[in-house]
């Protein structure tokens, strides 16, 4: 999910620092789905008995990710 928030400026700027991320105004979310894909368990699989250890790096909270890794075993 990202957050999508503006804020309103009368000068142009490319710089994203400090105060230029305050003050913003939440318009609204985006969600979107990315499944994994279905070759995705006979793959990791493969990798193991092959002698290559899979780690799962997300952003998701642990739930979630135990949930997902559940899905290849």
């Amino acid at each position: 999910m990202l957050a999508i928030a503006y804020r309103s400026s009368t000068a142009p700027s490319r710089c994203f620092l400090g105060r230029r991320q305050s003050e913003l105004t939440l318009l609204g979310y985006i969600a979107f789905f990315d499944p994994a894909k279905d070759t995705s368990a006979r793959a990791i699989d493969a990798l193991g008995r092959s002698g290559v250890e899979v780690k799962i790096l997300t952003g998701d909270n642990e739930l979630v990710t135990a949930r997902f890794a559940m899905t290849w075993r």
